[in-house]
């Protein structure tokens, strides 16, 4: 019993013991334990671009070669493009879990960051010369400058003005003007001697020469720095040839007091008898007369000098006609009734010029030497009927309560009566056309023209030039579509027109 007794006691002792250990070790034992467990995290790789992060991997290998993907795939779509070098950051991290991503997601979303650091080397800064609607692009300021300089000094062969390129308050724009060349009065005076300029004292006692006063583009010019593609610039010699390409441009034309055909086809630099061909109302024995409206075909380019030069000069001289109405006559029928005689005068004028053709004289002053007598020309105003015959040509039948006149192009044509001008440009398919409200209410109508010479709101006189013939909108060949309208509804125009 008592053998039970001591063996029962050592075991308790040792289990008490045991159990002793045991708590010691856990109790200092499980902290290191719990460090070392936490300490176990998930190691991966953060990627960033431009400091912004993109995605994350398993090693620095695999983000570098994610890396290498999106760029071979940007440069087999842009094969011509350069990287500018990214912000490029490959940080360890560690934590219990982490999301990872493949190499293909990984590369998917560097090749989305590196867009924003690419540079096109086929681009390039450029400037752009803005003339109205149309454009031309150089490499550089300097290139600019000297098309625009070269296009003036068709011109102004002395070089009185330069042309000044004036930075706006916008980054990279620039207006164009020009300001005349700087030289001391002992030049100026042998300059003009030499080039034949004449001279005048004014009341002042200043000396004024001939020459250019004024000069400018037609156009509205601009300069615009812009970032294009190297196969949209142009050089020099390019760009001149460009903005300098002559176009025929079709004008009406307000004659003045005392011109002829000659005389317009003088200034105007054209053949007279391109005149007659435009202008199938007159024959070489016709007379012009002050105010009526023909047709030219004039020169036009991108780029255009306008020019007012100081001349003088000694010329015959024809007075200003005098006008006398023959009520017998039809209109356009004008005869000369004097002839009148030719003077001779010393004249200082202003004359305006574009791209060296002359548009008009100012006279400031002259020396007549032989007076000239004025012709005398009596102007037609006769009219047959309410409404005039509209155009030139050959009937071509009544159409939607239309008439259609077959006429060449460009044939001229004339206000069937007097009355205002409500309506001019397109209109659906009747192409371009005007539309004319007379006293009486009643409206005539003019469709298919070519060249509209009146504007909305324009009073007009019967048998005045308005327009020329053409084929435009719903039309297969030129003609004069013309139609009247009387209460608010078409009729027949044929009953009210001879």
């Amino acid at each position: 019993m008592s053998h039970f007794t001591k063996y029962g006691k050592r075991m308790r002792l040792m289990l008490l013991t045991a159990m002793f250990v045991a708590s010691m070790v856990c109790l200092f034992a499980i902290p290191f334990v719990e460090k070392n467990l936490l300490n176990n995290q998930v190691a991966y790789y953060r990627i960033e671009v431009n400091g912004t992060e993109v995605g994350a991997a398993n090693s620095r290998a695999d983000a570098a070669k994610a890396l290498a993907d999106a760029r071979g795939r940007l440069s087999g779509i842009y094969p011509d493009v350069v990287y500018m070098e990214p912000e490029y950051t490959v940080i360890k991290e560690s934590h219990l879990t982490a999301e990872r991503m493949s190499e293909e997601e990984l590369s998917d979303s560097i090749y989305s960051a590196l867009f924003s650091s690419i540079t096109d080397v086929n681009s390039q800064i450029a400037y752009m010369v803005r003339m109205d609607d149309a454009t031309v692009t150089l490499a550089s300021l300097d290139d600019v400058y000297t098309l625009l300089s070269r296009v003036e000094q068709q011109y102004d062969t002395q070089k009185e003005y330069t042309v000044q390129l004036n930075a706006t308050g916008s980054s990279g724009d620039y207006t164009v003007s020009f300001e005349k060349t700087q030289t001391d009065a002992s030049k100026d005076i042998v300059s003009a001697v030499l080039s034949g300029q004449a001279s005048t004292t004014q009341e002042d006692g200043t000396v004024v020469h001939d020459g250019i006063t004024s000069i400018d583009f037609a156009q509205n010019v601009t300069v615009s720095e812009v970032l294009l593609a190297k196969t949209g610039i142009v050089n020099v010699d390019t760009a001149y040839e460009a903005v300098t390409k002559s176009s025929e441009n079709r004008v009406l034309y307000e004659v003045k007091a005392g011109e002829t055909v000659e005389s317009v086809a003088s200034d105007y630099r054209i053949d007279k008898e391109q005149i007659y061909e435009w202008n199938t109302q007159l024959d070489t024995d016709s007379v012009l007369a002050e105010g009526e409206m023909i047709t030219l075909s004039v020169p036009e380019t991108l780029l255009s000098v306008v020019m007012t030069k100081r001349e003088t000069y000694d010329e015959a001289y024809r007075a200003t006609p005098q006008y006398i109405q023959d009520e017998e006559a039809q209109k356009g029928k004008n005869t000369i009734e004097e002839e009148g005689s030719t003077g001779t005068r010393k004249v200082t004028a202003e004359v305006s010029y574009i791209n060296g053709r002359r548009t008009d004289t100012k006279i400031i002053d002259e020396k007549v030497q032989t007076e000239s007598q004025p012709q005398v020309i009596s102007v037609g105003t006769q009219s047959d009927s309410a409404y005039g015959l509209p155009v030139s040509g050959q009937f071509g039948g009544n159409v939607n309560n239309g008439v259609i006149w077959l006429a060449k192009e460009r044939t001229s044509v004339y206000a069937a009566a007097e009355g205002t001008v409500t309506r001019t440009g397109w209109y659906a398919d009747y192409g371009y056309c005007i539309d004319i409200t007379h006293k009486d209410g009643s409206v005539t109508r003019y469709g298919h023209l070519d060249a509209i010479g009146v504007v909305k709101g324009q009073n007009v006189t019967a048998g005045q030039l308005i327009a020329n013939s053409g084929s435009t909108g719903n039309c297969d060949e030129p003609c004069l579509y013309f139609e009247l309208w009387i209460n608010g509804s078409t009729v027949n125009p044929l009953r009210f027109i001879q």
